[in-house]
Protein backbone atom coordinates (compact mmCIF):
# COMPACT_ATOMS: atom_id res chain seq x y z
CA UNK A 1 0.00 0.00 0.00
CA UNK A 2 2.57 2.12 0.95
CA UNK A 3 4.40 1.41 -2.33
CA UNK A 4 1.29 2.90 -4.44
CA UNK A 5 1.08 5.91 -2.38
CA UNK A 6 4.66 6.98 -3.03
CA UNK A 7 4.05 6.55 -6.85
CA UNK A 8 0.98 7.70 -7.26
CA UNK A 9 2.73 11.57 -5.59
CA UNK A 10 5.94 10.77 -7.72
CA UNK A 11 3.19 11.78 -11.02
CA UNK A 12 1.18 14.03 -9.47
CA UNK A 13 4.84 16.13 -8.98
CA UNK A 14 5.56 14.81 -11.98
CA UNK A 15 2.63 16.79 -13.93
CA UNK A 16 3.28 19.81 -11.90
CA UNK A 17 6.72 20.07 -12.97
CA UNK A 18 5.69 19.49 -16.72
CA UNK A 19 2.69 22.12 -16.51
CA UNK A 20 5.01 24.73 -15.03
CA UNK A 21 7.72 24.19 -17.41
CA UNK A 22 5.17 24.10 -19.98
CA UNK A 23 4.54 28.01 -19.33
CA UNK A 24 6.99 28.96 -21.49
CA UNK A 25 7.16 32.90 -23.21
CA UNK A 26 6.23 35.73 -21.38
CA UNK A 27 5.70 38.97 -23.39
CA UNK A 28 4.89 42.78 -21.64
CA UNK A 29 2.05 44.81 -23.00
CA UNK A 30 3.68 48.00 -24.00
CA UNK A 31 1.91 51.28 -24.00
CA UNK A 32 3.27 53.80 -26.45
CA UNK A 33 2.50 57.59 -25.43
CA UNK A 34 1.25 58.97 -22.10
CA UNK A 35 -1.10 61.72 -20.93
CA UNK A 36 1.07 64.81 -22.23
CA UNK A 37 1.64 63.13 -25.89
CA UNK A 38 0.11 65.14 -28.65
CA UNK A 39 -1.66 62.89 -31.80
CA UNK A 40 -0.15 62.88 -35.15
CA UNK A 41 3.29 62.71 -33.73
CA UNK A 42 6.01 59.64 -33.35
CA UNK A 43 6.28 57.79 -29.83
CA UNK A 44 8.19 54.46 -28.61
CA UNK A 45 8.79 52.76 -25.75
CA UNK A 46 9.85 48.74 -24.65
CA UNK A 47 8.87 45.84 -23.94
CA UNK A 48 10.30 42.78 -22.09
CA UNK A 49 10.00 38.64 -23.54
CA UNK A 50 11.61 36.11 -21.81
CA UNK A 51 11.17 32.47 -21.89
CA UNK A 52 11.29 30.34 -18.82
CA UNK A 53 12.14 27.07 -20.83
CA UNK A 54 15.10 27.87 -22.53
CA UNK A 55 18.82 27.68 -20.81
CA UNK A 56 22.41 27.97 -22.20
CA UNK A 57 22.24 24.87 -23.27
CA UNK A 58 19.07 24.69 -24.55
CA UNK A 59 18.51 27.88 -27.20
CA UNK A 60 15.70 28.87 -29.62
CA UNK A 61 14.96 31.43 -32.72
CA UNK A 62 11.66 33.27 -31.57
CA UNK A 63 9.87 35.29 -33.70
CA UNK A 64 7.84 38.08 -31.65
CA UNK A 65 4.75 39.61 -34.63
CA UNK A 66 3.00 42.49 -34.82
CA UNK A 67 -0.24 41.57 -36.25
CA UNK A 68 -1.36 42.57 -39.24
CA UNK A 69 -3.51 45.50 -39.52
CA UNK A 70 -2.02 47.44 -36.76
CA UNK A 71 -0.38 50.19 -39.16
CA UNK A 72 0.90 53.00 -36.77
CA UNK A 73 2.97 50.47 -34.80
CA UNK A 74 6.12 48.67 -35.93
CA UNK A 75 9.30 47.27 -34.00
CA UNK A 76 12.42 50.14 -33.74
CA UNK A 77 15.33 49.52 -35.44
CA UNK A 78 17.37 51.78 -32.99
CA UNK A 79 18.05 49.59 -29.46
CA UNK A 80 17.91 46.43 -30.03
CA UNK A 81 19.37 44.08 -27.90
CA UNK A 82 21.90 41.07 -29.48
CA UNK A 83 21.26 38.56 -31.84
CA UNK A 84 18.07 40.42 -32.87
CA UNK A 85 17.20 41.37 -36.35
CA UNK A 86 13.74 43.42 -37.43
CA UNK A 87 12.07 42.38 -40.72
CA UNK A 88 11.85 45.32 -43.63
CA UNK A 89 8.15 45.93 -42.96
CA UNK A 90 8.99 46.35 -38.94
CA UNK A 91 6.41 43.57 -38.25
CA UNK A 92 8.68 41.12 -36.90
CA UNK A 93 11.77 40.98 -34.91
CA UNK A 94 13.96 37.63 -34.32
CA UNK A 95 16.18 36.83 -31.58
CA UNK A 96 18.14 34.20 -32.53
CA UNK A 97 20.17 31.34 -30.35
CA UNK A 98 17.96 33.05 -27.31
CA UNK A 99 18.24 31.16 -24.20
CA UNK A 100 15.34 32.78 -22.82
CA UNK A 101 16.54 35.59 -20.22
CA UNK A 102 14.54 38.57 -20.16
CA UNK A 103 15.14 41.19 -23.33
CA UNK A 104 13.53 44.35 -23.93
CA UNK A 105 12.43 45.30 -27.34
CA UNK A 106 11.65 48.50 -28.57
CA UNK A 107 8.58 49.13 -30.56
CA UNK A 108 7.33 52.82 -31.87
CA UNK A 109 4.60 54.79 -33.41
CA UNK A 110 2.42 57.42 -34.36
CA UNK A 111 -0.41 58.85 -32.23
CA UNK A 112 -3.79 58.45 -34.06
CA UNK A 113 -5.58 62.04 -34.19
CA UNK A 114 -8.89 60.16 -33.73
CA UNK A 115 -7.05 58.75 -30.22
CA UNK A 116 -9.62 59.46 -26.98
CA UNK A 117 -7.84 60.84 -23.79
CA UNK A 118 -10.34 59.55 -21.61
CA UNK A 119 -13.19 57.02 -21.40
CA UNK A 120 -16.57 56.89 -20.76
CA UNK A 121 -15.83 57.38 -16.60
CA UNK A 122 -13.78 60.52 -17.59
CA UNK A 123 -10.77 58.19 -16.03
CA UNK A 124 -6.82 58.26 -18.35
CA UNK A 125 -7.60 55.75 -21.15
CA UNK A 126 -4.90 53.44 -22.75
CA UNK A 127 -6.39 52.42 -25.75
CA UNK A 128 -5.33 49.30 -27.80
CA UNK A 129 -4.28 49.49 -31.06
CA UNK A 130 -2.78 45.99 -31.97
CA UNK A 131 -1.23 42.82 -30.49
CA UNK A 132 2.21 40.78 -30.55
CA UNK A 133 2.08 37.30 -30.94
CA UNK A 134 5.54 34.76 -31.11
CA UNK A 135 6.00 31.68 -32.94
CA UNK A 136 6.95 29.24 -29.55
CA UNK A 137 3.38 29.19 -28.02
CA UNK A 138 0.30 30.66 -28.19
CA UNK A 139 0.94 33.85 -26.18
CA UNK A 140 -0.27 37.27 -26.88
CA UNK A 141 0.25 41.30 -26.10
CA UNK A 142 -1.94 44.22 -26.07
CA UNK A 143 -0.65 47.01 -27.86
CA UNK A 144 -1.27 50.09 -25.94
CA UNK A 145 -1.67 54.03 -26.99
CA UNK A 146 -2.31 56.99 -24.82
CA UNK A 147 -2.65 60.72 -25.92
CA UNK A 148 -3.03 63.76 -24.08
CA UNK A 149 -6.43 65.43 -22.96
CA UNK A 150 -7.07 68.97 -23.84
CA UNK A 151 -10.17 69.57 -21.97
CA UNK A 152 -9.28 71.30 -18.27
CA UNK A 153 -11.27 72.16 -15.58
CA UNK A 154 -9.76 75.50 -15.37
CA UNK A 155 -11.70 76.88 -12.20
CA UNK A 156 -14.21 75.97 -9.65
CA UNK A 157 -15.74 78.43 -7.49
CA UNK A 158 -18.48 77.35 -5.49
CA UNK A 159 -21.12 80.13 -3.57
CA UNK A 160 -23.01 79.62 -0.61
CA UNK A 161 -25.04 82.68 0.56
CA UNK A 162 -23.02 85.23 -0.94
CA UNK A 163 -19.73 83.79 0.23
CA UNK A 164 -17.60 82.53 -2.61
CA UNK A 165 -14.54 79.54 -2.43
CA UNK A 166 -12.48 78.36 -5.06
CA UNK A 167 -12.08 74.70 -4.96
CA UNK A 168 -10.35 71.55 -6.85
CA UNK A 169 -10.97 68.04 -6.64
CA UNK A 170 -10.83 66.84 -3.05
CA UNK A 171 -11.59 70.38 -1.59
CA UNK A 172 -14.44 70.80 1.29
CA UNK A 173 -16.52 73.41 1.64
CA UNK A 174 -17.95 73.70 4.94
CA UNK A 175 -20.72 75.29 7.46
CA UNK A 176 -23.44 74.97 4.87
CA UNK A 177 -26.85 75.57 6.10
CA UNK A 178 -30.16 74.37 5.12
CA UNK A 179 -32.25 77.03 3.48
CA UNK A 180 -29.00 78.26 1.94
CA UNK A 181 -28.38 78.77 -1.74
CA UNK A 182 -25.61 77.17 -3.55
CA UNK A 183 -24.20 78.67 -6.93
CA UNK A 184 -21.82 76.49 -9.02
CA UNK A 185 -19.46 78.61 -11.76
CA UNK A 186 -17.56 76.17 -13.97
CA UNK A 187 -15.07 77.29 -16.22
CA UNK A 188 -13.92 75.03 -18.76
CA UNK A 189 -10.39 75.75 -20.95
CA UNK A 190 -9.87 73.84 -24.29
CA UNK A 191 -6.10 73.98 -24.40
CA UNK A 192 -5.64 72.74 -27.87
CA UNK A 193 -3.29 75.35 -29.68
CA UNK A 194 -2.57 77.28 -26.69
CA UNK A 195 -0.19 75.15 -24.01
CA UNK A 196 -0.37 72.32 -26.30
CA UNK A 197 2.90 71.60 -28.04
CA UNK A 198 1.50 70.67 -31.18
CA UNK A 199 0.07 74.34 -31.67
CA UNK A 200 -2.82 72.55 -33.91
CA UNK A 201 -5.59 74.90 -33.40
CA UNK A 202 -8.80 72.03 -32.71
CA UNK A 203 -11.86 72.65 -31.47
CA UNK A 204 -14.26 70.55 -28.67
CA UNK A 205 -17.63 70.41 -29.09
CA UNK A 206 -20.95 69.08 -27.72
CA UNK A 207 -19.07 68.98 -24.28
CA UNK A 208 -21.78 68.02 -21.34
CA UNK A 209 -20.97 69.87 -18.31
CA UNK A 210 -22.63 68.26 -14.94
CA UNK A 211 -22.66 69.14 -11.48
CA UNK A 212 -24.48 66.04 -9.47
CA UNK A 213 -24.39 64.85 -5.74
CA UNK A 214 -24.06 61.16 -5.07
CA UNK A 215 -26.93 61.51 -2.60
CA UNK A 216 -30.32 62.05 -3.16
CA UNK A 217 -30.76 64.34 0.28
CA UNK A 218 -29.11 67.09 -0.85
CA UNK A 219 -30.73 66.97 -4.38
CA UNK A 220 -28.16 69.04 -6.67
CA UNK A 221 -28.40 67.43 -10.46
CA UNK A 222 -27.53 70.28 -12.86
CA UNK A 223 -26.17 69.70 -16.91
CA UNK A 224 -25.45 72.43 -19.64
CA UNK A 225 -23.86 71.67 -23.32
CA UNK A 226 -21.78 73.93 -24.96
CA UNK A 227 -18.60 74.22 -27.87
CA UNK A 228 -15.31 75.63 -26.63
CA UNK A 229 -12.42 76.98 -29.37
CA UNK A 230 -9.12 76.36 -29.90
CA UNK A 231 -7.24 78.25 -27.02
CA UNK A 232 -10.32 79.61 -25.24
CA UNK A 233 -12.59 79.02 -22.39
CA UNK A 234 -16.67 79.44 -21.42
CA UNK A 235 -17.91 79.58 -17.92
CA UNK A 236 -20.74 77.71 -16.86
CA UNK A 237 -22.99 78.99 -13.66
CA UNK A 238 -25.75 76.64 -12.20
CA UNK A 239 -27.66 78.99 -9.35
CA UNK A 240 -30.39 78.83 -6.85
CA UNK A 241 -29.43 75.00 -6.04
CA UNK A 242 -31.78 75.35 -2.52
CA UNK A 243 -30.56 73.15 0.50
CA UNK A 244 -34.51 72.02 1.80
CA UNK A 245 -34.81 71.92 5.51
CA UNK A 246 -35.19 68.05 5.10
CA UNK A 247 -31.39 67.53 4.56
CA UNK A 248 -29.38 65.74 7.12
CA UNK A 249 -26.24 67.38 8.64
CA UNK A 250 -23.36 65.22 6.77
CA UNK A 251 -20.75 65.43 3.89
CA UNK A 252 -22.25 64.85 0.32
CA UNK A 253 -19.97 64.24 -2.89
CA UNK A 254 -20.42 66.90 -5.51
CA UNK A 255 -19.31 65.01 -9.14
CA UNK A 256 -18.01 68.05 -11.44
CA UNK A 257 -17.64 66.47 -14.73
CA UNK A 258 -16.90 67.81 -18.71
CA UNK A 259 -17.03 65.36 -21.62
CA UNK A 260 -16.50 66.81 -25.13
CA UNK A 261 -15.14 65.07 -28.96
CA UNK A 262 -13.03 67.13 -31.11
CA UNK A 263 -13.45 67.82 -34.31
CA UNK A 264 -10.92 64.87 -35.28
CA UNK A 265 -13.75 62.42 -32.83
CA UNK A 266 -11.05 62.14 -29.98
CA UNK A 267 -12.59 62.17 -26.68
CA UNK A 268 -11.39 64.33 -23.87
CA UNK A 269 -12.98 65.26 -20.16
CA UNK A 270 -12.17 65.75 -16.37
CA UNK A 271 -13.79 65.29 -13.59
CA UNK A 272 -13.44 66.31 -9.87
CA UNK A 273 -15.14 65.60 -6.47
CA UNK A 274 -15.72 68.63 -4.16
CA UNK A 275 -17.23 67.48 -0.09
CA UNK A 276 -20.31 69.69 0.52
CA UNK A 277 -20.47 69.91 4.58
CA UNK A 278 -24.37 70.35 5.98
CA UNK A 279 -23.91 71.47 9.46
CA UNK A 280 -27.38 71.66 11.78
CA UNK A 281 -27.09 72.59 15.07
CA UNK A 282 -29.23 71.20 17.99
CA UNK A 283 -31.30 74.37 18.29
CA UNK A 284 -31.73 76.81 15.56
CA UNK A 285 -34.98 78.93 14.43
CA UNK A 286 -34.23 80.87 11.16
CA UNK A 287 -35.46 84.12 9.86
CA UNK A 288 -36.48 83.03 6.63
CA UNK A 289 -38.11 85.52 4.99
CA UNK A 290 -39.55 89.04 5.71
CA UNK A 291 -42.15 91.26 3.61
CA UNK A 292 -43.73 94.90 4.32
CA UNK A 293 -47.40 95.37 3.02
CA UNK A 294 -45.72 98.73 2.64
CA UNK A 295 -42.40 99.66 2.11
CA UNK A 296 -43.06 103.35 2.53
CA UNK A 297 -45.74 105.06 4.80
CA UNK A 298 -46.89 108.78 5.56
CA UNK A 299 -49.30 110.66 7.35
CA UNK A 300 -52.10 109.86 5.26
CA UNK A 301 -51.22 106.15 5.94
CA UNK A 302 -49.42 105.84 9.10
CA UNK A 303 -49.16 101.79 9.81
CA UNK A 304 -47.86 99.25 7.61
CA UNK A 305 -47.82 94.87 8.25
CA UNK A 306 -45.11 93.09 8.64
CA UNK A 307 -44.57 89.38 7.97
CA UNK A 308 -42.39 87.22 8.91
CA UNK A 309 -41.48 83.51 8.25
CA UNK A 310 -39.69 81.36 10.56
CA UNK A 311 -38.21 77.83 10.00
CA UNK A 312 -36.71 75.13 12.58
CA UNK A 313 -33.39 74.25 11.08
CA UNK A 314 -32.50 72.56 13.86
CA UNK A 315 -32.62 68.98 14.81
CA UNK A 316 -35.65 68.66 17.76
CA UNK A 317 -38.65 70.01 17.40
CA UNK A 318 -39.36 73.25 19.40
CA UNK A 319 -42.34 75.08 21.45
CA UNK A 320 -40.83 77.85 23.07
CA UNK A 321 -39.74 79.76 19.84
CA UNK A 322 -40.60 83.40 20.19
CA UNK A 323 -39.89 86.37 17.54
CA UNK A 324 -40.00 90.09 18.26
CA UNK A 325 -39.59 93.55 16.18
CA UNK A 326 -37.99 95.68 17.58
CA UNK A 327 -36.57 100.18 16.06
CA UNK A 328 -35.81 102.66 18.98
CA UNK A 329 -36.26 105.38 16.66
CA UNK A 330 -39.93 105.01 15.48
CA UNK A 331 -41.19 103.49 18.60
CA UNK A 332 -41.22 100.05 17.30
CA UNK A 333 -41.04 97.09 19.88
CA UNK A 334 -43.71 94.04 19.32
CA UNK A 335 -43.32 90.63 20.41
CA UNK A 336 -45.02 86.95 19.99
CA UNK A 337 -44.35 84.61 22.27
CA UNK A 338 -44.46 80.23 23.10
CA UNK A 339 -44.50 79.62 19.11
CA UNK A 340 -44.55 75.52 18.27
CA UNK A 341 -42.38 74.47 15.21
CA UNK A 342 -41.44 71.06 14.32
CA UNK A 343 -38.31 69.83 13.08
CA UNK A 344 -37.66 71.08 9.51
CA UNK A 345 -40.93 72.89 8.99
CA UNK A 346 -41.67 76.27 9.26
CA UNK A 347 -44.54 79.16 9.55
CA UNK A 348 -45.28 82.79 9.06
CA UNK A 349 -46.07 85.15 12.01
CA UNK A 350 -48.02 89.15 11.41
CA UNK A 351 -47.01 92.19 12.84
CA UNK A 352 -48.94 95.83 12.27
CA UNK A 353 -46.40 98.06 12.61
CA UNK A 354 -47.45 101.88 13.84
CA UNK A 355 -44.41 104.33 14.22
CA UNK A 356 -44.62 106.42 16.67
CA UNK A 357 -42.47 109.14 14.57
CA UNK A 358 -43.31 111.23 11.60
CA UNK A 359 -39.55 112.48 11.28
CA UNK A 360 -38.79 111.42 7.38
CA UNK A 361 -35.78 108.95 6.75
CA UNK A 362 -35.25 105.61 5.93
CA UNK A 363 -35.51 103.24 9.19
CA UNK A 364 -33.52 100.08 9.73
CA UNK A 365 -35.83 97.23 11.83
CA UNK A 366 -34.64 94.57 13.63
CA UNK A 367 -36.46 90.69 13.50
CA UNK A 368 -35.19 88.33 15.90
CA UNK A 369 -36.07 84.96 16.26
CA UNK A 370 -35.16 83.04 19.82
CA UNK A 371 -35.46 78.98 21.07
CA UNK A 372 -36.30 78.29 24.29
CA UNK A 373 -38.21 81.85 25.20
CA UNK A 374 -34.95 83.64 25.45
CA UNK A 375 -31.75 81.93 23.69
CA UNK A 376 -31.14 84.98 20.73
CA UNK A 377 -31.14 82.35 17.04
CA UNK A 378 -31.09 84.50 14.13
CA UNK A 379 -31.37 88.12 13.72
CA UNK A 380 -32.27 89.77 10.10
CA UNK A 381 -32.87 93.30 9.32
CA UNK A 382 -35.80 95.04 6.71
CA UNK A 383 -35.56 98.70 5.54
CA UNK A 384 -38.89 100.89 6.40
CA UNK A 385 -39.15 104.89 5.01
CA UNK A 386 -41.11 107.60 6.40
CA UNK A 387 -42.16 109.73 3.72
CA UNK A 388 -42.73 113.41 4.51
CA UNK A 389 -46.11 115.22 5.25
CA UNK A 390 -47.20 117.72 2.28
CA UNK A 391 -46.59 121.16 3.19
CA UNK A 392 -49.94 123.66 3.61
CA UNK A 393 -49.94 126.55 1.60
CA UNK A 394 -51.33 129.77 2.73
CA UNK A 395 -54.00 131.65 0.26
CA UNK A 396 -54.71 135.48 0.54
CA UNK A 397 -58.22 136.34 -0.26
CA UNK A 398 -59.09 140.51 -1.07
CA UNK A 399 -62.69 141.44 -1.75
CA UNK A 400 -63.28 144.59 -3.87
CA UNK A 401 -61.94 147.11 -5.77
CA UNK A 402 -60.30 150.38 -5.35
CA UNK A 403 -63.08 152.81 -5.57
CA UNK A 404 -62.90 155.56 -8.96
CA UNK A 405 -63.48 159.52 -7.45
CA UNK A 406 -66.44 161.41 -9.67
CA UNK A 407 -66.49 165.12 -9.59
CA UNK A 408 -69.96 166.63 -10.37
CA UNK A 409 -69.84 170.35 -10.19
CA UNK A 410 -66.71 171.21 -7.90
CA UNK A 411 -66.93 169.32 -4.48
CA UNK A 412 -69.76 166.18 -4.93
CA UNK A 413 -67.92 162.57 -5.54
CA UNK A 414 -70.05 159.72 -5.86
CA UNK A 415 -67.72 156.27 -5.13
CA UNK A 416 -67.81 153.49 -7.61
CA UNK A 417 -68.25 149.93 -6.55
CA UNK A 418 -67.99 146.43 -7.82
CA UNK A 419 -66.70 143.12 -6.82
CA UNK A 420 -63.59 140.52 -7.49
CA UNK A 421 -63.06 136.78 -6.90
CA UNK A 422 -60.64 135.82 -4.65
CA UNK A 423 -57.05 136.22 -6.12
CA UNK A 424 -53.23 135.34 -4.66
CA UNK A 425 -51.42 138.97 -4.82
CA UNK A 426 -47.54 139.33 -4.78
CA UNK A 427 -46.70 142.78 -4.43
CA UNK A 428 -44.17 143.62 -6.61
CA UNK A 429 -40.95 145.47 -6.02
CA UNK A 430 -39.94 149.15 -6.99
CA UNK A 431 -43.44 149.58 -8.92
CA UNK A 432 -44.48 153.51 -9.48
CA UNK A 433 -47.15 154.97 -7.68
CA UNK A 434 -50.21 155.60 -9.33
CA UNK A 435 -52.65 158.57 -7.89
CA UNK A 436 -56.71 157.68 -7.19
CA UNK A 437 -58.75 160.35 -6.85
CA UNK A 438 -61.48 159.94 -3.72
CA UNK A 439 -64.93 160.41 -4.06
CA UNK A 440 -65.41 163.13 -0.56
CA UNK A 441 -62.19 164.93 -0.48
CA UNK A 442 -60.54 165.31 -3.63
CA UNK A 443 -57.63 163.60 -1.89
CA UNK A 444 -54.54 161.83 -3.55
CA UNK A 445 -53.15 158.50 -2.28
CA UNK A 446 -50.16 156.55 -3.37
CA UNK A 447 -51.17 152.65 -4.47
CA UNK A 448 -48.76 150.45 -5.75
CA UNK A 449 -49.53 148.34 -8.99
CA UNK A 450 -50.35 144.85 -7.86
CA UNK A 451 -49.35 141.81 -9.85
CA UNK A 452 -52.32 139.27 -9.65
CA UNK A 453 -50.79 135.48 -10.17
CA UNK A 454 -54.19 133.86 -11.12
CA UNK A 455 -58.06 135.05 -11.32
CA UNK A 456 -60.82 132.81 -12.03
CA UNK A 457 -64.12 134.78 -12.36
CA UNK A 458 -65.14 138.19 -14.48
CA UNK A 459 -65.50 140.85 -13.00
CA UNK A 460 -68.46 143.98 -13.85
CA UNK A 461 -68.60 147.73 -12.96
CA UNK A 462 -71.75 149.25 -12.18
CA UNK A 463 -70.29 152.94 -11.85
CA UNK A 464 -71.39 154.29 -14.90
CA UNK A 465 -75.19 153.08 -14.95
CA UNK A 466 -75.33 154.56 -11.72
CA UNK A 467 -74.11 157.80 -12.75
CA UNK A 468 -76.08 158.53 -15.63
CA UNK A 469 -79.19 157.49 -13.71
CA UNK A 470 -78.12 159.73 -11.00
CA UNK A 471 -78.06 162.59 -13.75
CA UNK A 472 -81.49 161.39 -15.45
CA UNK A 473 -83.10 161.70 -11.97
CA UNK A 474 -81.71 165.42 -11.03
CA UNK A 475 -82.32 166.57 -14.73
CA UNK A 476 -86.33 165.28 -14.63
CA UNK A 477 -86.39 166.76 -10.93
CA UNK A 478 -85.14 170.51 -12.24
CA UNK A 479 -87.97 169.92 -15.12
CA UNK A 480 -90.45 169.45 -12.63
CA UNK A 481 -89.45 172.36 -10.69
CA UNK A 482 -89.20 175.04 -13.55
CA UNK A 483 -92.77 173.88 -14.56
CA UNK A 484 -94.04 174.43 -11.71
CA UNK A 485 -92.57 177.83 -11.05
CA UNK A 486 -93.81 179.15 -14.83
CA UNK A 487 -97.24 177.89 -14.43
CA UNK A 488 -99.38 180.63 -13.90
CA UNK A 489 -101.50 180.43 -10.95
CA UNK A 490 -105.20 180.52 -11.09
CA UNK A 491 -107.04 183.49 -10.24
Amino acid sequence: MKKYVIAALLVVATLLFAGAVQATVSIGSPTIGSDTTERNTNASTTFSVSDNTLNSTTTATVNFVIASGTNVVTFDTAGLPTNTTVSSDGKTATITNWDGTAKSLPIKGTIPTTLDAVDSTLNGVTVNVGTISNNRDSTTAAINMRAANHLVLDKIRITVNDVTKSVSDGSEVRKIKVGDDIAIEITVRNNFGGSSSDGTNIDIRNIKVRAKTTNSDLDINEDDTIDVDADDEDVVEFSDLLVEDDTSDGTYNLDITIDGKDTNGARHGAEARIELRVERESHEIDVRSMSLSKTTIACDSPTTDLSVRLANIGKHDEDAVAVSVVNSALGISSRLDKIEIDEDESLSRNFNLAPKTTTPGTYTIDVISYFAGSVESHREQITLTVAACPTTTTTTTTTGTTGTGTTTGSTTGTTGTGSTTAVVVTPPSNVPSTSTSTGSTGATASVPKAKVSSTSSTKTDYSMPLLIGGIVIVVALLIVLVVLLVRPRAV
